[in-house]
């Protein structure tokens, strides 16, 4: 009889161990695509809530999620509709979500871009993302839609939640951005250009937002030559890249004065 028990026993220990082994991790493949069934590249991806991910240039992603498991997937590429469902992953291996693009009715217009189009220059912002996606280099990544999410009035207010950014106060209403732990001003890159202003106050760059005349006698010339982020129009910001230390710049963007980290903002539409 003992002898049994302890065989009933074992048999219950063996099945409750095999019940509270997770289910296997599958790697499901998300394609994210238009109403023609074209790959939307560089689309954002979170699940239940959780990190962005960013989906490659053919418009995928592995995602690996228990067998079977329900989670509700959100898909947000500017100039699309957004698209959220619960769907159950792991059960098929590719998972396909078409997202209906944003009709607009525009008045007639005449667009000029000049060479070197900060619209270009995002692939590279997306390949340094994708990189960090990966497990490669260092970086805060913010995307055209987390911008266009959060709509700020400011560009500061994109970094009041950055933890390797402190915001210093360089006169009323004008921000300069620090590293979290250091008393010097981080370098700035608009559009690959270190951002900086002549002792006029005056801009360098098309980026460069003009600055208003300020008379108050509260603001030194010295103030005024000083590179904020409000000389940037928050509209005018496409993205944003964060990095604390001057060590874990990409050797793209590396600058003679990165000691104390580097802010690269690309500039133009968000698409």
């Amino acid at each position: 009889m003992r002898a049994s028990r302890l065989g009933l026993a074992a048999a219950l220990a063996i099945g409750l161990g095999a019940a509270s082994r997770p289910a296997a991790a599958q790697r499901t493949t998300l394609a994210v695509l238009d109403a023609g069934g074209q790959p939307v590249p560089f689309a954002v991806v979170s699940v239940d809530g959780g990190r962005v991910q960013i989906v490659d240039p053919d418009g995928r992603l592995a995602l690996s999620v228990a067998a079977g498991s329900k989670v509700k997937l959100a898909v947000r590429r500017i100039g699309f509709r957004p698209w959220e469902s619960t769907v159950t992953l792991g059960a098929d291996s590719l998972l396909a979500v078409r997202l209906e693009r944003l009709s607009q009715k525009l008045d007639t217009m005449r667009i000029t871009e000049r060479a070197g189009t900060p619209n270009l220059m995002l692939a590279t912002f997306y390949q340094r993302a994708l990189d960090r996606q990966r497990g490669l280099g260092t970086g805060v990544f913010i995307t055209p839609e987390e911008i266009e999410k959060r709509d700020p009035s400011d560009i500061a207010q994109l970094f009041t939640n950055q933890p390797s950014v402190r915001l210093a106060q360089a006169y009323p209403g004008h921000y300069t951005a620090r590293g979290a732990n250091s008393t010097c001003d981080m370098t700035v890159l608009v559009d690959g250009q270190v951002a900086n202003r002549s002792p006029l106050g005056g801009g360098k760059g098309m980026s460069i937002a003009p600055r208003p005349a300020m008379n108050n006698g509260r603001v030194s010339a010295d103030d005024l030559s000083r590179f904020t982020l409000e000389d940037v129009e928050a509209d005018n910001v496409a993205a944003i890249e964060i990095y604390a230390r001057g060590s874990s710049v990409p050797a793209e963007l590396q600058v003679s004065d990165q000691a104390c980290g580097v802010i690269a903002i690309w500039t133009g539409a968000r698409k």
